[in-house]
């Protein structure tokens, strides 16, 4: 499973050796003047072990239409080439988690399967996808058995490889202990195909056998050092067979083929170009070779052979080879060309032009079929599992001498990566190329074209491998229920549709019984948890969870509970922190049991399926998992996010001094918590403040609401529901500016500092413990003691809630006069009476102080003569909310909004009883009111803890098709046109007030609104389970 990308870099920068073996030989030749150290010869001489030991591939010979240029060419024949050149062993720490028995190769293929993690890379300018390179193979294979000569792991590597547990992903070589070289395991094709009629135990898939090397020998006194007597020992049949293996050279130079003396009159530089050249010739003959046979020995047969039913056959071998055909036939042209330029000299002078030529016309069937090759591979396996004439057929084939022992894949790959490596042969040329050669003109013409069709055939087979893939899901997909309820909404076949990742987790097995594997798909849009069921032997899928809509999806670590169990929060660094090799927040867990490292899939909201915990089988497979869906979550949050996150403060409070309301005044903020009130300073230089700018100004407890009265510079505070007015006269000049001595001398250490937290600890404890009278007493002689020392006054004690807002009394005799109200409410058995107050205007004349004054004046006259009485106001039931609206003030109570008018006090339900559409609220017993919003058309919102509708002024339903059905369940609602914010505590959804739709989603642990129906600056809160620390936090509108 690949694609074809291109990078100029990756050109540019790649060293000649990862051309093929040839060029390494190359440049040890020109370089021998360099001398290896013994060590390294020692290495060279076990390698050649490696090469006696892999099987060896016979030459294909067929005559074609060019051998009569190929037959008066100097080219070698081809023969299959191994490099063996081991590098230079380097430290590296066994894994003590592998404990097998190394000689098994079942046991040893077993672990290295479970513990290889494969990732995306790239090769000759091409992706491939589920891959790991050589070099990481062979450090696990050393760790697995347990040694550290490396090329003992190489010879157990090659072991598995030749029975086909895995493969080069160019089928060309087996394992090299390498960087450059890519590998593949078999199975990653195979699991494509839905048509598999045959269900394979686990340990049927594992090679089998034993590696003789690394048996013990029965003698107690022998040693690897010192073998013992006998002939068949293991140890001493290893270093015999290293003693008397002789050296083979397979290398094809161009060296060989020119006379001594025209070598003689050739600078250095020109016979390494010369070599280049060389090299791309017989390779391009090679390639069209390879598509020769496969025309010959497979599309040929298959038409007419038995296995494939004879109405299907065209078709089948149509879909398997594609164009293929097509291939062979224009690259034939651009050999023929090549190989009768090489005739006209043996120096060849030019090869530019000859590429030039051709380019514009022969790489365009590259396009068509690189975009085909996964249906291909796909009909290939399915056919292998379900035709066993068609499987044995295969396996015939690729037996015979003819096929080199190279399977059909390999030879279907080969269009797709010799259009890689074109550019990479021509680049080594053009590098010993003279810059006044026409070479230097042409060759980077060509490159430049063959890059732009490597861009068309990696965009092409990208959409074709995500398409089909998802055609096979569609396919496998066909139980699309849960709990017996019908799943809708997936549009796997949609063209936007993409699979970002997939994979088979583990689910913890019950009792006595083994864990089981789940499907894993992660869509650009859900992430679907499936289960493999085979009815009538045909794979299907059924799904095992409802689909988890990515912005509804939180990952959680259960074994980091202590640290870092929390749901990861959005837009700040969450995965990274958890693996980062220099983090303090993470240390890989001690297993404890067989199940692996745990992932927790968690679906947020009230339509949600809880969570779900799997299981992967090493702590690098998960990291891969969170990473890929965070990256992904991250990305598709950043393209519709219309509010961004702006922190205010993430260290300064925690889980023992809590956050719960603020207020903005001017340039600060003022924050109300479970210690005290604070102020948030505006500061230049942040780094400078190690409190974050933050000081308390006020010491009371269990602060739940505070709000400003910008006018008479008046804080409202309700602190263990008793409401304070408090002057911030003391703490601002008139232009609002900080009296910094004010505020400095009020100031305290950050109580997330250790002894903070244990003063909180031991006050705590003490409260705890103390009578209620005791406690009552304390309150009380507190409160006389707080408004002695400071501008602190109590207005009311038993106060629920209170808010702020603007209304027009039209009870005057003139125009209606807009008033400041605070309204406070406080609750009885029957009834909440919600207390006006009305800030005092020194210019009222006496006239009107008179009419004003009442009984409820002298009820407020001892505690402060900022804040006079206006009016009381009752409702049956509880009030739980206020909106002030025109010239009414609508309350939230258990019987719904109802609507008060401030000049009759007359109370009536802001719903039109006489509206039928209302008649499904009363059916909804948990529904109940929270926040009323106006629209700027006029109509307005009513937001429900469970739902959201439209109402006109008169409570007439308006749009009776359009609801918003809120995901969670919200406690608070913030209004910013044209959003609606709905405040959950695990997350807050953010929807489109027009159509309903859901916009943004940012989850988080326990998130608070700080203020309810905030109509200037949003301020949250959540928590950070893996500090213990409160994040403080602004939303900000992206304009």
């Amino acid at each position: 499973m690949y694609s074809l990308t291109v990078s100029s870099t990756q050109l540019e920068h790649q060293h000649s050796s990862e051309l093929s073996p040839a060029a390494a030989f190359r440049n040890n030749y020109y370089l021998s003047q360099q001398q290896e150290d013994d060590d390294i010869e020692k290495k060279v001489n076990s390698s050649r072990l490696l090469s006696k030991l892999a099987p060896m591939r016979a030459k294909l010979s067929k005559k074609t239409n060019l051998d009569h240029l190929w037959q008066t060419s100097t080219l070698p024949l081809r023969r299959s080439v191994e490099n063996h050149s081991i590098r230079k062993k380097k430290d590296f720490d066994c894994n003590h988690d592998f404990v097998v028995y190394p000689a098994l190769l079942s046991k040893v293929a077993y672990a290295f399967k479970e513990n290889m993690v494969v990732s995306t890379k790239s090769k000759d300018s091409i992706t491939y996808h589920e891959v790991f390179d050589g070099r990481d193979a062979v450090n696990k294979l050393a760790s697995i058995i347990k040694t550290t000569d490396r090329n003992l792991a190489v010879l157990i590597g090659r072991a598995l490889y030749h029975q086909k547990f895995f493969h080069d992903v160019n089928y060309e070589h087996s394992l090299r202990d390498s960087l450059n070289e890519l590998y593949q395991f078999k199975d990653t094709t195979e699991k494509l195909s839905s048509d598999s009629a045959i269900s394979i135990n686990h340990t049927e898939k594992l090679p089998n056998g034993v590696f003789t090397l690394l048996t013990d020998c029965y003698s107690a006194t022998c040693t690897r050092d010192n073998t013992c007597y006998s002939v068949l020992c293991p140890r001493r049949l290893n270093q015999q067979t290293q003693n008397f293996l002789s050296e083979e050279n397979e290398q094809r130079l161009w060296i060989n083929t020119v006379p001594k003396n025209v070598l003689n009159t050739l600078s250095l530089n020109e016979k390494r170009r010369q070599e280049n050249i060389f090299e791309l010739i017989y390779t391009e003959k090679d390639f069209v070779d390879d598509l020769i046979y496969v025309e010959e020995n497979w599309i040929l047969p298959l038409l007419s052979h038995e296995s494939i039913p004879t109405d299907r056959a065209e078709q089948f071998v149509n879909d398997l080879f594609w164009n293929l055909p097509e291939i062979r036939q224009s690259n034939a042209l651009l050999l023929a060309d090549l190989l009768h330029r090489q005739q006209l000299d043996k120096v060849v002078d030019q090869i530019g032009d000859v590429f030039l030529k051709h380019t514009s016309t022969i790489f365009e069937p590259f396009v068509k079929y690189g975009s085909h090759q996964v249906i291909s591979k796909y009909i290939f396996e399915t056919e292998k599992s379900t035709n066993l004439a068609f499987a044995k057929l295969v396996e015939t084939i690729e037996r015979s001498p003819k096929s080199r022992k190279l399977e059909l894949n390999g030879y279907l790959t080969k269009p797709t990566t010799r259009l890689g490596r074109y550019n990479l042969l021509l680049r080594e040329i053009l590098k010993h190329t003279p810059k006044d050669h026409p070479d230097h003109t042409f060759i980077p013409k060509v490159m430049h074209l063959i890059n732009h069709f490597l861009e068309r055939v990696n965009e092409e087979s990208g959409k074709t491998e995500n398409k089909f893939s998802l055609q096979v899901l569609e396919k496998k997909l066909s139980f699309k229920k849960v709990n017996n309820q019908e799943i809708d909404g997936l549009d796997l076949l949609s063209s936007d549709r993409r699979i970002i990742m997939k994979g088979p987790l583990k689910r913890k097995g019950s009792g006595n019984t083994e864990a089981s594997e789940l499907q894993i798909y992660v869509l650009d849009h859900c992430l679907l948890v499936m289960k493999s069921k085979f009815f009538d032997n045909f794979e299907n899928y059924k799904l095992y969870k409802k689909p988890i809509p990515l912005a509804l999806l939180a990952i959680s670590l259960p074994d980091q509970a202590k640290r870092s169990s929390s749901i990861l929060p959005y837009n700040r660094s969450s995965t990274g922190s958890f693996y980062s090799s220099g983090s303090t927040d993470f240390l890989p867990p001690v297993i404890t049991n067989k199940n692996g490292y745990p992932i927790s899939f968690i679906h947020l909201g009230r339509q949600g399926s809880g969570s779900i915990t799997l299981y992967t089988s090493t702590l690098a497979s998960r990291k891969k998992w969170v990473d890929t869906i965070e990256k992904y979550r991250h990305s598709i949050m950043e393209k519709v996010k219309v509010f961004q996150m702006i922190d205010i403060s993430d260290q300064y409070f925690n889980s023992f001094n809590k956050v719960n309301c603020a207020a903005a005044y001017g340039t600060s903020m003022m924050i109300g918590c479970d210690h005290g009130v604070y102020l948030k300073k505006f500061i230049l230089n942040k780094d400078e403040d190690d409190d974050e700018g933050i000081v308390r100004i006020l010491s009371i407890d269990k602060v739940s609401q505070i709000d400003i009265l910008e006018g008479p510079k008046l804080m409202l505070i309700l602190a263990d529901k008793i409401l304070y007015t408090y002057s911030i006269d003391t703490l601002f000049d008139e232009n609002n500016n900080y009296l910094a001595s004010n505020i400095v001398s009020t100031s305290i250490s950050s109580p997330s500092s250790t002894s903070k937290i244990k003063t909180i600890r031991e006050s705590s404890i003490k409260s705890s413990t103390s009578s209620s009278a005791e406690s009552h007493d304390s309150k009380n002689r507190f409160t006389k003691t707080l408004c002695k020392k400071t501008q602190v006054r109590k207005l009311s004690s038993n106060v629920s809630f209170f808010k702020v807002g603007k209304v027009f009394d039209k009870t005057s005799p003139n125009e209606p006069i807009e008033r400041t109200l605070v309204c406070f409410v406080k609750y009885n058995a029957m009834t909440s009476t919600i207390r006006a107050l009305e800030p005092y205007d020194d210019s009222q004349d006496a006239k009107k102080k008179k009419r004003k004054s009442n009984h409820l004046g002298l009820f407020m006259r001892n505690s402060t003569d900022v804040l006079r009485g206006f009016k009381d106001l009752y409702i049956p039931g509880e009030a739980t909310s206020i909106q002030y609206f025109k010239n009414v003030i609508c309350v939230g109570s258990a019987k719904g909004f109802q609507m008060v008018d401030i000049g009759s006090a007359g109370v009536q339900s802001v719903l039109d009883p006489n509206d039928e559409n209302h008649n499904f609220i009363s059916q909804r017993e948990t529904l109940k009111p929270v926040s009323m919003f106006r629209h700027p058309d006029g109509l307005i919102l009513l937001c429900y803890n469970e739902i959201a509708f439209y109402i006109d002024k008169k409570g007439r339903r308006i749009r009776p098709g359009w609801i918003i059905n809120w995901e969670g369940y919200p406690t608070a609602f913030a209004f910013h046109y044209p959003y609606i914010l709905a405040f959950d505590s695990s997350f807050i959804e953010i929807r489109d007030i027009n159509t309903g739709d859901l916009t943004q989603v940012i989850p988080g642990n326990n998130i608070r609104c700080l203020r309810p129906d905030p109509s200037d600056t949003i301020y949250c809160v959540m928590e950070d389970r893996r500090t213990g620390n409160e994040l403080l936090f602004s939303l900000k509108y992206m304009i």
